[in-house]
């Protein structure tokens, strides 16, 4: 079996993570702000609506990005140094989780966009 080295392994998913990772600080930087004000302005509350998760998932990826990210390289860092299995599992552990990454960002991202639309039907209801 040929094993793929570490470094081409991780590069490459440096690679497909960085499109994630740049939206991802998008979505923090720029639209959750943005996303809040304009709930705000809309009236719309989604603490006591059946909603409430719509609302809830995004803020918890972004009130917890630095713990999931600290914890996957963490769990690297450990599977490289302690294991002797991981090189023959690594290529695809890394994929899967650079995948996954990029699903929790379209994931998050496409809920913020459904909470805007609601703003904006509040905001549009209300005038």
């Amino acid at each position: 079996m040929n094993i793929e080295p570490g470094w081409k392994t991780y590069a490459t998913a440096a690679v497909f993570s960085l499109p994630a990772l740049i939206f991802w600080a998008f979505g923090l930087i720029i639209l959750l702000p943005n996303v809040k004000a304009a709930l705000e302005l809309g009236g719309v509350d989604f603490s006591n609506s059946n909603l409430g998760w719509l609302w809830r998932n995004p803020l918890f990826l972004a009130d917890y990005r630095d713990f999931i990210l600290i914890a996957i390289l963490v769990l690297l860092v450990s599977l490289e140094l302690l294991s002797r299995s991981w090189a023959s599992w690594r290529r695809a552990t890394v994929g899967i989780l650079v995948w996954l990454l990029n699903i929790a960002d379209l994931y998050g991202l496409t809920l913020l966009v459904l909470s805007t639309l609601l703003a904006v039907s509040g905001l549009a209801h209300a005038k």
